[in-house]
């Protein structure tokens, strides 16, 4: 490849044409002998990378000041870095289809978008709410877990984007959420207790022992009793299965009674953990 040309991608990754003017033959014929790859129109790329998640996202933003990143795209880019991306969404002006792209034509509200690094990214919220069409409560979940959103800026954030179809399932996963599940076990555990009456129990509790400092999934504290729901997702290495069975043993020793559910026996919950609490109230 042209030096000129070499020395711009060990810098900027892209070569957007109409920033090198004097260039402009050399970029063509070296596009054309297939030296660059076209990304979009107007911006190459070295063809090892060309496809990946950030020469797209950077050849897009260089050509579209206007555009905002939303879904999944937005998500990677803000606070899920590991979700795999297909194509990078981009809510912009009309512009024709381009292979690894998804354009939709609209406006994401000023409140729910934030510029960062050149150029404007959905928030969190209106990722995690967008998401819920294609991941259901799952994204939100995440979303908790990571400490990203709260159940209030999600009410915030669909206030601020009314008339947007979808929103009454949206609103109802939001109100569901409001105990903040960490998972769709917990999700799912939660409305069971709800929808059978089951007071007086708290979700992601602290519970320190021994200067020891663990997180129970739900925990009724005036009784000690907790109730873990285990995915195996989140229970699936060695080490995590051994210091599960090693808390286990410590909030026995500090009088707490520990009943484990899995997405099996979630269908049993709800009267087990009435016996126990039967039980722990007649002490």
């Amino acid at each position: 490849m042209r030096d000129a040309l070499q020395e711009i991608l060990n810098h900027e990754a892209i070569i957007v044409r109409s920033r090198h003017a004097a260039l402009e033959d050399c970029i063509d014929r070296a596009h054309k002998s297939g030296e660059l790859t076209r990304v979009v129109p107007g911006v190459f790329a070295s063809p090892e990378h060309a496809a990946t998640f950030q020469v797209r996202t950077a050849a897009i933003a260089a050509v579209e000041p206007n555009l905002t990143f939303v879904r999944h795209t937005a998500a990677r880019l803000t606070w899920w870095p590991e979700l795999e991306v297909d194509a990078v969404q981009v809510a912009t002006t009309k512009r024709r289809p381009v292979k690894g792209f998804s354009f939709e034509t609209r406006k994401v509200p000023a409140g729910l978008r934030q510029w960062i690094d050149g150029a404007f990214i959905s928030t969190p919220e209106h990722s995690v709410l967008e998401l819920t069409d294609a991941l259901g409560g799952a994204v939100i979940d995440e979303a908790l877990r990571r400490g990203v959103v709260t159940t209030e800026s999600l009410s915030d954030a669909l206030a601020a984007m009314p008339a947007r179809a979808g929103n009454t399932q949206r609103a109802h996963l939001v109100r569901e959420s409001r105990d903040e599940p960490w998972s769709e076990l917990e999700r799912d555990a939660h409305v069971r207790l709800r929808s059978a009456r089951i007071t007086g129990w708290r979700t992601n509790a602290e519970v320190v022992i021994d200067e020891e400092r663990f997180y129970l999934d739900i925990a009724f504290p005036r009784l000690r009793l907790a109730v873990e729901l285990d995915g195996w997702q989140l229970h699936k290495s060695h080490d995590s299965f051994v210091g599960d069975r090693r808390r286990d043993v410590l909030l026995a020793l500090a009088g707490w009674t520990v009943l484990h559910f899995t997405a099996v026996s979630i269908d049993e919950m709800t009267g087990q953990v009435r016996e126990a609490l039967a039980m722990l109230a007649r002490g």
